[in-house]
């Protein structure tokens, strides 16, 4: 949930909103939630949650104290729940959230179509925690309030269906996760046309969805489709995102030189709308350096890589999942290199980051440990490689499912050092699994293969 930058508009409007605190009575300045709540947000919005935390806090404890205002007061614990997340301080988010719905209900009832934004923020919550269950729950629910409330043929239906769609997809269903996203991109076109932006959001995790399944021809008309849907506004803050995504894919794909192209539009767009610091560059830079990583162009790939360090470390606490996610980058560079041991300790740090956020069954704690099980097999030590291949292949398939196509690399290298080892038989049941997935990704897809 990257900030966005404050733009002028904003900066006005949070100086009157300062000046309207100023112009308050001695000692009363600190009295109006209202704009403490708007004030907050804006300051969120800008990325400065040091000065955005402490004014809806204010907030809360005022609206908290008065049983007149709850609607308010659900709507503060709502903003203060997005500076929370965005730190990377996913066990303060929860409450606030649960709390928040909480209030809606009692104000509202169980099922009244004003709890779906607060449903579908609460199901995306479970799932970046890896409560993936109580995910689905909570989206389903907040699909079957939009269709028994008739709401469902609406933008919050919509958006619904979406929140039920990513949550699948992150489950591993991905057959129900492609209908719900389908029936998303059918209101959204409905409602708003097919070259609408909120309509290429959809658009866009539907194409993940179908990407996670190996169908990789669709994913990627998909990804074009919504890019150029976003090219067509002007200045639209969706187009590097779109141009990353279509160039992660083709990187996936080993349409290196095409990706490559992407990977530098995206960044050189972000630079220019969000300037040269944003996290959101940050993340580019990482992602053209793990390409060019790749490429073995690894004097570049470093410099881009060591910018996006000193982004992250600027904005983030040293605790933040992002921070984890840069020393992955770097570990995947030393890995390239060939450099084993500065890879392995690269990744122990992320690890111990994501181990403190996450919870243990999530599924970056199971790709950080399949990154370590490979690098124990480069470096000829199997049995520490065996270990840590079969955590990571529990995590994963708990997280993915058994016959998820994004197993297969594992699975292969995990097969890999059980004929190492002589574990013959293990070996073989783990070539059957890389079968059968195989044969269900072709005739799902026939043209991919």
């Amino acid at each position: 949930m990257a900030p966005c930058c404050m733009g002028a508009r904003t900066l006005l409007f949070a100086a009157l909103l300062r000046s309207a605190c100023a112009a308050q009575p001695s000692g009363a300045q600190t009295d109006d939630p209202a704009v403490l709540n708007i004030l907050g947000s804006r300051y969120y919005s800008a990325g400065r949650y040091a000065e955005a935390e402490p004014l809806l806090n204010r907030a809360i404890e005022i609206w908290s104290a008065n049983p007149f205002t709850q609607a308010q007061f659900a709507t503060a614990l709502h903003n203060l729940a997005a500076v929370y997340r965005a730190q990377g301080r996913f066990t303060e988010v929860r409450p606030l959230y649960e709390r928040a719905l909480e209030l809606r209900e009692a104000a509202a009832g169980p099922n009244h179509p004003t709890l779906l934004p607060l449903l579908n923020n609460l199901a995306l919550l479970y799932r970046d925690m890896a409560d993936l269950n109580r995910a689905r729950q909570t989206a389903a629910r907040a699909v079957s309030i939009a269709e028994s409330q008739g709401v469902a043929e609406t933008a919050d239906g919509a958006a619904s269906f979406r929140t039920l769609g990513a949550v699948l997809e992150a489950q591993g269903r991905i057959k129900e996760a492609i209908a719900a996203l389908r029936r998303a991109m059918a209101i959204d076109e409905r409602l708003l046309g097919p070259d609408h932006p909120s309509t290429a959001d959809t658009i866009n995790d539907l194409a993940l969805a179908y990407r996670h399944e190996g169908q990789w021809k669709e994913a990627l008309r998909l990804y074009r489709r919504a890019l150029a849907i976003y090219q067509a506004k002007p200045d639209s803050r969706q187009v590097p995102v779109a141009l990353n995504n279509l160039a992660q894919t083709l990187a996936a794909q080993h349409q290196r030189n095409e990706a490559e192209r992407f990977f530098r539009q995206a960044l050189a767009e972000s630079e220019k709308q969000l300037g040269p610091d944003h996290p959101d560059v940050a993340a580019e830079l990482a992602g053209l350096a793990d390409l060019l990583g790749s490429r073995h162009k690894y004097a570049e790939a470093e410099r881009l890589l060591n910018r996006a360090q000193e982004i992250d470390r600027r904005r983030f606490p040293p605790g933040h999942p992002q921070i984890a996610y840069d020393l992955i980058h770097a570990a995947d560079l030393a890995f390239e290199r060939k450099q084993y041991e500065q890879a392995e300790d690269l990744l122990d740090q992320a690890s111990a980051i994501l181990k403190k956020t996450f919870p243990p069954n999530h599924p970056e704690i199971g790709k950080v440990t399949a990154s370590l099980a490979e690098i124990r097999r480069c470096q000829r030590r199997v049995e520490e490689s065996e270990e840590l291949y079969r955590q990571a292949v529990a995590i994963l398939e708990h997280a993915w499912g058994a016959e998820n196509p994004q197993l297969l690399t594992i699975l292969e290298r995990y097969s890999l050092v059980l004929h190492a080892r002589e574990q013959y038989a293990q070996a073989a049941s783990v070539d059957t699994r890389v079968m059968k997935i195989r044969v269900i990704r072709t005739l799902r897809n026939p043209a991919e293969e």
